[in-house]
């Protein structure tokens, strides 16, 4: 049962702009949902920031350390008592309300192994030192992405130009964020799909990450954006998260078209430069497309005056309205039907992907 883990807040753009009417939107919407229970999201690497936050080293072996506090709020009496600075004798309490983090024979240990930290000149209050190779090496996903770790739609569009010298696709995703996404909810070897490629971005972060990828598209814009953007990433390009990755190239992605149905007739539709032509469509339409349930082509056929006397768009648009959507392409179902010549090679790439035999 799919069920919505959280909806994440992505800072889509770095900066506001001045000529833009009302509340500036600067934020897009993620949502995370989760097939099963079973699903384990992974952490985010750490960051050299937050690792710079230890900067403290003994040089005996344990590594760089920071300080923490040794004082937590849930109080328990066992835990309050004092604790006394080696180099003075001074004595120290916790704060009232409040305890040590750790019973009294820990703090005795860690006092003992020189985990406690009593101020440079060694006569200030207990702190804890805190190892870096002892904390959990990532960081817990959380709900804000800020455009300096998943990247933002500017960075998007200069990764497409720098690929195809122009704007060859208006709303792409910077590699960045979708490299986070995948992040988290993936490992090396999965399979990753997106029902609408667009650019290509998400196959493209999927082959630099050691993923497997089914996208599909439905525009024409496929071949000239998508698809050659994959044979540049397999090239080596250097965009994106390459260099983040050390990606050199590498590869292979197999492109196939949905076998056409009634999507046939909507590309004749729109080539069609007049209305004899149309109606010569619409007449073979009713011979082999499928046209809606709720059309009654003898009511049309009637009224074939009418259908003149609009504009050749609104004629267009009219015949498209009467095709039946979900026919547009050849149904799986149906790849035995002679009606649609499907070749035996095709059968067989289909039963492959399908895993079929």
């Amino acid at each position: 049962m799919k069920s919505l883990v959280d909806i994440i807040f992505w800072q889509k753009k770095y900066a506001a702009s001045n000529d833009a009417r009302g509340i500036v939107d600067m934020h897009d919407h993620v949502l995370v949902f989760q097939k099963s229970e079973a699903f384990q999201r992974n952490l985010m690497p750490r960051t050299e920031k937050q690792n710079k936050l230890y900067k403290h080293d003994d040089k005996d072996g344990k590594g760089r350390w920071r300080t923490d506090n040794l004082l937590v709020r849930s109080y328990s009496e066992d835990y309050v008592f004092p604790i006394t600075n080696p180099n003075t004798g001074e004595e120290f309490w916790p704060k009232e309300g409040s305890c040590w983090r750790a019973n009294k024979e820990t703090i005795k240990k860690w006092v003992q192994e020189n985990r406690i930290f009593f101020g440079k000149d060694g006569k200030g209050a207990p702190q804890l030192k805190r190892y870096l190779k002892e904390v959990q090496q990532g960081v817990v996903p959380n709900t804000w992405w800020s455009f300096e770790d998943a990247g933002h739609n500017d960075s998007a569009k200069k990764e497409i130009e720098k690929l195809f010298g122009s704007k060859a696709f208006m709303t792409p995703k910077p590699e960045k964020f979708i490299q986070r996404i995948l992040h988290i909810g993936s490992n090396e070897g999965d399979l990753v799909l997106d029902f609408f490629a667009g650019s290509g971005t998400t196959a493209a972060v999927a082959m630099k990450m050691k993923r497997s990828f089914i996208v599909c598209e439905q525009m024409e814009y496929v071949e000239d954006v998508t698809a050659t953007r994959l044979k540049k990433v397999i090239e080596g390009e250097q965009g994106g998260i390459s260099k983040d990755v050390e990606w050199q190239g590498g590869g292979s992605f197999l492109y196939a078209e949905l076998k056409q149905s009634n999507a046939t007739f909507v590309e004749q539709i729109e080539a069609a430069k007049d209305t004899a032509s149309l109606w010569k469509i619409w007449e073979q339409m009713q011979e082999t497309g499928f046209i809606s349930y709720r059309i009654q082509p003898k009511t049309i056929n009637a009224e074939k005056s009418s259908f003149e006397e609009l504009s050749l768009k609104e004629q267009k648009q009219f015949l498209i309205e009467l095709l039946d959507k979900n026919q547009l392409y050849v149904n799986y179902s149906e790849i035995d039907d002679e009606t649609y010549q499907v070749s035996e090679e095709e059968k067989k790439l289909n039963h492959q992907f399908y895993k079929l035999k």
